[in-house]
C-alpha cells in the first residue's frame, strides 16, 4: 500500500512502477490518474430537521460524472447524486440539532473494485477519503410539529387567519406554510406558534396542512 504524493499540473495521468530494493524498478507502466479536488462553495437550503431527508443542492466545482460521489455531513457519510461539474444532489443524514455541520464531498474510494463487484459495508464507506473542508455548513434545526389549528375551517375565497400551534418553529424568511399542495408565506410569532392566511383553493373542500 502507497500513498500517492502530489502529483504535477502538467501530467495529469502518470505511470507506477515498484522497487524492492531502491535500485531496480517494474516496467509495468500501470498507469494513475491524479484528478481535481471537488470543492464546495455553497449549500441549498443552508438547513434542514435534525430527522434528516433533507434534499441539498451542493454546488462547487471539479464535480466528475464518471465515479462515485459522496456528501459528508459532519462525520455523516452518504451518496451524492451528479447533477453538473458544478452541482450535486445529497439527502442529508440524521443528526441531532447543530448551529452548523461541515458539509464536504468527494469522489474518492478506498477500493473502486471493490465497490463495483457490490462489496459495499460500512468499513470501506467509512474510508472514503480525500475530502475538501472549505467551511460551508449546514444547519441541523430541532424537528417541527403541528399539533393545532386555530380554526379549521375558513372562507372558500380564502383571507382566512389561521393560528398554528407547535414547537420547533423557526424566525427565517423562508417559514411557509402549506394548505394541500398551495402555499402561503408564513408569519412567526413564537417557536410554538405561526400564522398564516389561507389562499384561495381551486374547489372548496378539506385539505391536509
Amino acid at each position: 500500500e502507497c500513498i500517492a504524493p502530489p502529483g504535477p499540473r502538467s501530467l495529469p495521468q502518470v505511470s507506477v512502477e515498484v522497487t524492492t530494493n531502491g535500485v531496480d524498478w517494474t516496467v509495468d507502466d500501470v498507469l494513475f490518474t491524479y484528478t481535481a479536488k471537488a470543492i464546495v462553495y455553497s449549500v441549498f437550503p443552508v438547513s434542514g430537521p435534525a430527522r434528516g431527508s433533507t434534499s441539498v443542492t451542493v454546488r462547487g466545482v471539479n464535480f466528475r460524472e464518471d465515479t462515485h460521489k459522496w456528501c459528508k455531513f459532519g462525520g455523516e457519510v452518504v451518496e451524492a447524486t451528479f447533477l453538473s461539474d458544478q452541482e450535486l444532489e445529497c439527502r442529508s443524514p440524521p443528526h441531532a440539532a447543530h448551529p452548523g455541520v461541515l458539509v464536504e464531498v468527494t469522489d474518492l474510494l478506498p477500493d473502486e473494485d471493490e465497490w463495483e463487484s457490490g462489496q459495499r459495508n460500512e468499513a470501506n464507506i467509512d474510508a472514503v477519503t480525500g475530502y475538501v473542508a472549505t467551511g460551508v455548513t449546514f444547519r441541523y434545526a430541532e424537528d417541527v410539529q403541528l399539533v393545532s389549528l386555530s380554526r379549521t375551517k375558513g372562507s372558500d375565497v380564502g383571507g382566512s387567519v389561521v393560528t398554528l400551534t407547535g414547537s420547533g418553529f423557526e424566525d427565517l424568511p423562508t417559514i411557509t406554510c402549506a394548505f394541500g399542495d398551495m402555499t402561503v408565506p408564513a408569519t412567526f410569532e413564537t417557536s410554538e406558534r405561526i400564522v398564516c392566511v389561507t389562499p384561495t383553493p381551486d374547489t372548496p373542500g378539506f385539505v391536509a396542512v
